[in-house]
């Protein structure tokens, strides 16, 4: 678990807010506004997070958790931020934090926020509870949708398929009754694609964000999502009730993070940070967010 030691207590019970999101959440990227000699040379080097991972330290790390906007957001309201340790995520990753979390019977969690990541990186019917499809049950066919669009790219390109590849167009010609020479192969396939990713945000609001509200004890705020594909999925569901407004850099609000994100001189850290190569929020942008996310919850108080 992760908090501040400024440990809040209620009842003796933890109490906090539960972040839900992934690498924008985490705060990956925001070791390079620490100054100190290492992170100051470093903005000048190329920076994702697979150069980041083996260059972190005890400055960068707390310069990280006390600056993004969940350890602003908690300061503010003199509680703790709970948050997965591990950097990334996805609604599969949402759930097992939130157990982690949520059934832990010293915590008292009262808000969650949940920024949404891109719905590509999740496991196929990944909310959907004890699913029997053939995806599901044997784990040689287990894929992400990512893996289906790469899948689909091959076949759009004439790209040689793998064996896997291969088994996952016979599931595929099975379950829409259609061989991959049908010239609406592709087009069916991505249109049975699109309904899942609706129906697993669907699925994930009843069978769980429904219930974690515990009868309107527990508040929800959602953070759009960086990815626009997502963004308009999240738009036709449920979760677009709970969509927080973003205060853009021009103090006007804005309900996706994509038009957010354009009110700022740099919209990203690589744009702040020449060459770094790192594409997450800037140091700036963390501190908007927080202000949104503080302005949403004392406005429902």
């Amino acid at each position: 678990m992760n908090g501040f030691s400024n440990t809040v207590t209620l009842n003796n019970l933890q109490r906090g807010i539960l972040f839900l999101g992934d690498s924008f959440t985490w705060g990956e990227g925001l070791e390079l506004y620490c100054d100190t000699p290492k992170w100051i040379s470093e903005r000048n080097h190329i920076n994702t997070w697979q150069n980041l991972r083996n260059k972190q330290d005890s400055d960068g790390t707390d310069f990280r958790k006390n600056n993004r906007y969940p350890g602003i957001v908690a300061r503010h309201f003199n509680t703790n931020a709970y948050i997965d340790d591990n950097n990334g995520g996805y609604i599969q990753r949402y759930l097992e934090t939130a157990n982690q979390h949520l059934l832990n019977p010293d915590l008292y969690i009262d808000t969650i926020v949940i920024q949404f990541s891109i719905i590509s990186r999740d496991p196929l019917h990944s909310t959907l509870r004890n699913c029997k499809c053939m995806f599901c049950t044997n784990i040689e066919y287990y894929r992400v949708y990512e893996d289906i669009d790469n899948f689909l790219y091959k076949l759009m390109y004439n790209i040689e398929l793998s064996e896997l590849d291969k088994e996952t167009l016979h599931i595929i010609e099975n379950t829409i009754k259609m061989q991959k020479d049908n010239p609406n192969f592709i087009e069916k396939v991505q249109e049975q694609i699109n309904n899942s990713y609706q129906s697993m945000l669907d699925n994930f609001y009843l069978d769980y964000v429904k219930f974690w509200q515990a009868g309107g004890k527990r508040k929800i705020y959602v953070i759009d999502s960086w990815d626009t594909i997502t963004s308009k999925f999240i738009l036709n569901s449920e979760f677009n009730n709970y969509k927080i407004p973003l205060i853009g850099k021009d103090n006007k609000k804005y309900y996706t993070y994509e038009t957010w994100k354009n009110t700022f001189k740099f919209k990203e850290i690589s744009h702040e940070f020449k060459g770094c190569g790192n594409g997450h929020p800037t140091l700036e942008q963390h501190q908007y967010l927080a202000k949104s996310v503080i302005q949403a919850i004392e406005n429902r108080r």
